[in-house]
């Protein structure tokens, strides 16, 4: 049976991560000592979010979450959870980069709520991450068959 995509989709969450931290450094920099850097660097990260963890969510819904509530019915709430967690990231998205915008430059004042809104995105992306990663892939990989996984592929690409 293969897994790629599941593989893949493990892989991004990795990268994530790491765009996480470094979004967490940027904002901990603007809350510190402001600069223009720190904000290039905040913005380049809700950059990447928008568009490589929006589609990375698109795949999910469109392939292996629809597969999983056909396999399980109401019996398991997991991909309903998942979708609502995805719909609550692309808010915090939202509020992001209005916070980002209005900050327009490194005067402190205008730049508490953008590292504010920074903090709650990654945390919550971070819950998001350890709950795919520790219950739905695992789950995903005993239970969908080869067959299944054909679907999910095609349906993400």
């Amino acid at each position: 049976m293969s897994t790629s995509g599941l593989d893949q989709l493990s892989r991004e969450h990795g990268e994530a991560g790491r765009r996480i931290r470094a979004m967490l450094a940027a904002a901990g920099r603007l809350r510190r000592e402001p600069d223009a850097g720190a904000l290039t660097a905040t913005g380049e990260a809700l950059a990447y979010f928008e568009r490589d963890f929006v589609e990375h969510m698109a795949r999910e819904d469109r392939g292996m979450l629809p597969t999983l509530d056909a396999v399980f019915g109401e019996w398991c709430a997991l991909p309903a959870w998942m979708r609502r967690e995805h719909v609550e990231i692309r808010a915090k998205l939202r509020d992001v980069r209005k916070a980002f915008d209005r900050a327009g430059g490194v005067e402190a004042d205008r730049l508490e709520p953008l590292v504010s809104e920074v903090e709650r995105l990654a945390a919550l992306l971070t819950i998001h991450f350890h709950r795919e990663d520790a219950w739905l892939y695992p789950i995903a990989r005993q239970v969908l068959s080869a067959e299944q996984w054909a679907v999910i592929e095609k349906a993400a690409a």
